[in-house]
């Protein structure tokens, strides 16, 4: 397969015990190899090189002033990281809430891909599966490697041929009850104080009909 594939290997992280005595596993696809994989494609390569946008219309978030302030480093090459996580049930997709056999899987695609090439799903790679029970006992330091090699690529960059490229993440996706779960808010949504981190009505406000927000 590796001779006539572009392949990663998958590498499992031990989890630790359970409360039963088995082994825990997550299984982790490194990031940095599947980066190299990725931008050694021609045309993935050439979409990297592309110049940069000088357009002063909010296009893509590339032309955000955040994006242009990290980048700004001139004749600097930069790869830009967009990772997304999500929890998909692979045997029973209506009884995803019993959790017996769900996943959680992590992806990244380059930022670096033109619009219509960034949001085909074969331009999604894998980086990490582990069962969702397990990242509820373990919690954040499920994705310790992952940050670790994140935290290399942004201080030594990927060299590609002669060419070095300087690595950023420049966002996390996912859905509400995804973005809480990785970020250590609180998961029930119903009985919480806030209806979320940004609205700053409260469900008691909303009980009431209305608020001052």
């Amino acid at each position: 397969m590796q001779q006539n594939f572009t392949f990663v290997k998958p590498l499992p992280v031990f989890l630790g015990k359970s409360k039963r005595n088995k082994d825990r596993y997550s299984h982790y696809i490194p990031i940095q190899e599947s980066l190299l994989a990725l931008v050694r494609d021609e045309s993935v390569l050439q979409q990297c090189l592309a110049p940069k946008s000088d357009s002063v219309i909010l296009e893509d978030f590339t032309d955000g002033s955040v994006y242009r302030t990290v980048t700004a480093d001139a004749g600097q090459n930069y790869l830009s990281i967009i990772l997304y996580q999500d929890s998909f049930e692979v045997v029973n997709p209506l009884g995803s809430a019993r959790k017996k056999h769900k996943l959680l899987g992590v992806y990244f695609v380059l930022g670096n891909l033109a619009c219509h090439n960034r949001s085909a799903i074969d331009s999604v790679q894998l980086v990490m599966l582990a069962r969702e029970i397990d990242f509820d006992a373990v919690g954040q330091n499920m994705f310790s490697q992952l940050v670790t090699d994140l935290q290399v690529l942004e201080t030594d960059g990927l060299l590609v041929g002669n060419i070095r490229f300087k690595v950023v993440l420049a966002a996390v996706a996912g859905d509400n009850l995804g973005s809480h779960c990785i970020g250590g808010f609180v998961k029930n949504f119903s009985g919480s104080h806030h209806i979320c981190r940004f609205y700053l009505a409260t469900t008691s406000d909303l009980q009431r009909g209305g608020c001052d927000c």
